[in-house]
């Protein structure tokens, strides 16, 4: 049981910089790069929002059917590939051009 307690830590520790938005300066600053303004990036983060909000009950039923460690897991691969996803710069093009 004590190889289990040093994980704690960690996941409080990822758990605070996803609920500081830790990466959200550096993402406002590409999207920048990429000629978005103010406008479409809070656009952009409240359906990122919506999104985390609406899975919020699943993920739930999947920590109890899966099991906890399965769903954090999957969780971290999804929301990485999300971040590899936006940013492709071709993505944020056709992105821009479903705001417009």
């Amino acid at each position: 049981m004590s190889g289990f307690s040093k994980n704690i830590p960690r996941l409080y520790l990822v758990k605070i910089s996803k609920w500081f938005n830790m990466v959200m300066p550096i993402v406002v600053l590409f999207y920048q790069s990429n000629n978005m303004g103010m406008h479409e990036i809070f656009l952009l983060k409240a359906i990122y929002s919506v999104a985390i909000v609406a899975m919020e009950i699943p993920s739930g039923w999947m920590a109890d059917v899966w099991g906890r460690k399965k769903t954090l897991i999957l969780g971290s691969i999804l929301g990485s590939l999300g971040f590899f996803i936006s940013s492709l710069q071709l993505l944020l093009l056709r992105f821009r051009l479903l705001l417009r």
